[in-house]
């Protein structure tokens, strides 16, 4: 619905945008100004329709002299390039600080991007339908990335974002069915609806240590997804947020998950399940419902259920999952306590050997990889922990001391 009321948006464009005031020759090709103030304009489009006008390499300058004024270039407007299936490649400098609501909507042609390193703001659908565009990196200036703005944008492989960013907001990556692998990063609080729906060609996925909100169908048919660990950040799981995710064979889900959407990872009666293990923190087990169907689609006597040491009993009589294969395992539980000490870990990333600061007495320590398992335990803290026999890649370590437990993530190099 919201995809359409985009399109819609364009269809009024043509009937409200205002002319440009003036235009000018930079590299071979005529770019076309709105004045914005007296030392500020942004780009537009040539025509109050959106037509084609611009094709190929395109270089938007800095400043623009016009008569006796120069202005600088703080922003492309609203549809600016709309429609210009000849664009091959644009660069903006470093003064454009927006980008206006589908300002490169449906550039077919477009394979190249470069933007501003002072980007703030991205609008709605600013480069949905970009067919062949295949990669883009956004700024770490960018604070707001709108709804749908790379939509069914179907050449991309890679996209690295803002790391400035808070939200994911809806339909980002619609339908973008060549995108492998997205790491949302540590700044995001929530992932919007439909953000990923339909990006079939994801196999790898890295999601926030700060999210709280995954929403309804957020990740809905991303079948070439294998394995999803969701961090114990999270607290709500929408409707349908991995449904018809048939490639997964593993999920690990943390304790600090309180609601789950209905068919969260259901699959539909046609697809073929590869499900073979989940793994939960919950000492007690979660709630569900057979009406919520949050497995639906899957076969839970072909599935291993991994369940925290000491629970299997409790799982064995709870409604749902006492129809999966269950076992218990050592699973890291969250919170340990509610009352923590201060602990730092150096160097991090580390690469052999991992230290612990902290004002009290420890007690134990234990690493788990992120999937929860336990790897390591170490009774006697010497001042320092081996972790030179670890493989690449991210992990947690436990510390307890007489305050409580402490739960940090490392990096091994």
């Amino acid at each position: 619905m919201k995809k359409l009321l985009l399109i819609a948006a364009i269809c009024c464009f043509a009937f409200t945008a205002k002319a440009y005031d003036f235009s000018a020759v930079y590299e071979g090709k005529t770019l076309y100004y709105k004045i914005l103030s007296e030392t500020r304009v942004e780009v537009c489009s040539e025509s109050n329709l959106a037509t084609p006008y611009i094709s190929g390499v395109v270089v938007i300058p800095a400043n623009v002299t016009h008569g006796s004024n120069t202005y600088t270039v703080v922003s492309v407007g609203a549809n600016a390039f709309g429609y210009c299936s000849g664009l091959t490649s644009i660069t903006m400098p470093n003064s454009v600080k927006s980008i206006g609501n589908l300002a490169f909507y449906k550039c077919s042609g477009l394979t190249s991007c470069t933007l501003s390193n002072a980007l703030t703001f991205i609008g709605n659908g600013a480069f949905m339908e970009c067919s062949v565009l295949s990669a883009i990196a956004i700024p770490n200036s960018v604070t707001f990335l709108g709804e749908s703005a790379f939509s069914d944008c179907t050449g991309l492989t890679s996209a690295v974002l803002s790391n400035a960013l808070t939200n994911i907001e809806t339909t980002l990556f619609f339908r973008c069915s060549s995108l492998v692998s997205i790491t949302i990063p540590n700044s995001v609080v929530t992932i919007g609806e439909r953000s990923f729906s339909d990006c079939s060609g994801l196999t790898s996925l890295s999601l926030s240590n700060s999210l709280t909100t995954i929403e309804d169908e957020a990740f809905f048919g991303c079948s070439g997804l294998t394995s999803i660990t969701i961090p114990n950040s999270i607290t709500t799981l929408g409707l349908y947020c991995f449904r018809n995710c048939s490639g997964l064979t593993s999920i690990f889900l943390p304790n600090s998950i309180t609601s789950f959407g209905v068919r969260s990872f259901a699959i539909d009666n046609q697809l073929t399940s590869h499900l073979e293990e989940i793994t939960v923190a919950w000492e007690t087990p979660f709630q569900l419902l057979p009406s919520m169907a949050v497995f639906g689609g899957h076969t839970p006597s072909n599935i291993t259920l991994k369940v925290p040491i000491g629970s299997g009993a409790l799982y064995q009589t709870a409604m749902i999952w006492k129809d999966f294969n269950i076992e218990e395992t050592n699973v890291l539980v969250f919170p340990i306590s509610s009352k923590t000490a201060e602990v730092i870990l150096c160097p991090n990333p580390v690469k052999d050997m991992l230290h612990i600061q902290t004002a009290q007495t420890i007690e134990k320590i234990a690493i788990y990889d992120l999937n929860g398992r336990l790897l390591q335990q170490i009774p006697h803290y010497n001042g320092a922990i081996s972790v030179a026999d670890l493989s690449t890649g991210l992990y947690f370590v436990r510390v307890t001391t007489p305050e409580g437990a402490t739960t940090l993530k490392f990096t091994k190099n």
